[in-house]
């Protein structure tokens, strides 16, 4: 259908062009996949012309309704819905805005009959892990695409038709992604039950758990990081969190989190626990060209929004800083729960530890 270029001339669809010929031929290719003359204009308004054919395939439907009216046909407090809402890490203009769409309905709708379960609370706490979570996955697939077609950027592409198609193609991905997320999902759902029956958690009303807990990092990360440019020095953190990540699910447990060159692990055996140490010590030299080191503790922990506290972390953090390269370090309470016949521990110097007012008896770890 040919575009209506008298009205869109008058709506002021040019007004901003860089260039009238691009602008008249990206309109063009936008009313081919269908975009009437209102979306135009509100796209636009909003300016997002460039991005409107891909932000269908991520927000269908978006801006159908305020906040004030989801709230209305939730039955709900319009301030629960905006906390909710910014909890999960949404952009809150206030709720007047038009910014909402049906399938929001349902994600707030989720998160109230969540509170029914768990109590207001806990449920905002969960709300904004989950948010967090998005955000950083959000943030990866971002570089990621922005490395894979460039041309998202009008300032590489230099032409608004091309960025507005590379856009569309990258976000024709996003269900797909969705679809990922629930999968991989189901999957952690049912190890963290696993790790959790495993390690006690609610036995006799207790909120802890009983855990082996791993801080590994790479010496000399920070002397060496000054001497890399940017992309070198992502190379060198990504190449072990992969390693790190695919040696602790080998091995059964879990990853925490990772914090710059640092990856917190969990795993309710402590032999496998010890497994994952000495093969994240072997095998990190070749992978980075850094030498890993890792520190571990065996005790009670506290799981809380998606992270582990307690003085077991706390030793392990500070042990990884006494270990040497390619050295596992370990504590009495690990020593006592390793089989002997599987592993050989030496007794190393007592440790002056930031935060532990005494000396901590400290040992050295290897395979029996």
């Amino acid at each position: 259908m040919e575009p209506d270029w008298a009205a869109i001339e008058a709506a002021g669809l040019f007004a901003d062009a860089p260039d009238r010929d691009e602008r008249r031929e990206l309109l063009a290719w936008l009313v081919s996949q269908g975009f009437t003359f209102d979306e135009l204009v509100s796209a636009h308004a909003r300016g997002d012309l460039i991005r409107a054919a891909g932000e269908r395939h991520i927000r269908p439907g978006a801006r159908a309704m305020t906040l004030a009216q989801l709230a209305d046909r939730l039955d709900c407090d319009v301030a629960v819905v905006r906390r909710i809402w910014r909890s999960l890490g949404a952009v809150d203009p206030g709720p007047d805005v038009l910014v909402a769409s049906e399938d929001d309905l349902d994600m707030v709708r989720i998160a109230l009959s969540w509170a029914e379960i768990f109590g207001e609370d806990t449920v905002f706490a969960l709300v904004r892990r989950i948010g967090a979570l998005l955000e950083r996955a959000s943030e990866a697939m971002s570089a990621a695409a922005i490395g894979a077609a460039p041309d998202i950027s009008t300032l590489v592409s230099g032409s608004e038709v091309v960025t507005a198609k590379a856009y569309e193609a990258i976000a024709s991905l996003v269900p797909d992604i969705g679809r990922m997320l629930d999968l991989a999902f189901r999957h952690h759902i049912e190890g963290v039950r696993v790790l959790f029956e495993e390690s006690g958690a609610g036995a006799d009303g207790r909120p802890w758990l009983t855990l082996g807990v791993g801080f590994a990092d790479l010496s000399g990360y920070t002397s060496t990081s000054l001497t890399l440019d940017l992309d070198e020095l992502a190379a060198l953190v990504g190449a072990f969190e992969a390693r790190a990540a695919e040696v602790v699910a080998e091995h059964g447990g879990r990853v925490v989190k990772f914090v710059g060159d640092a990856a917190l692990f969990v795993s309710s055996d402590p032999d496998a626990l010890a497994e994952m140490a000495t093969a994240l010590v072997q095998t990190a030299t070749g992978t980075t060209t850094l030498p890993a080191r890792v520190g571990l503790t065996y005790g009670t922990v506290v799981a809380r929004d998606g992270d582990f506290f307690g003085p077991a972390v706390n030793l392990a953090a500070r042990l990884v800083d006494v270990a040497q390269q390619q050295s596992v370090v370990i504590d009495e309470g690990l020593r006592a729960a390793l089989d002997p016949a599987r592993w050989s521990s030496t007794a190393l110097a007592p440790q002056s530890l930031r935060g532990i007012p005494e000396p901590v008896p400290v040992f050295g770890l290897r395979p029996a």
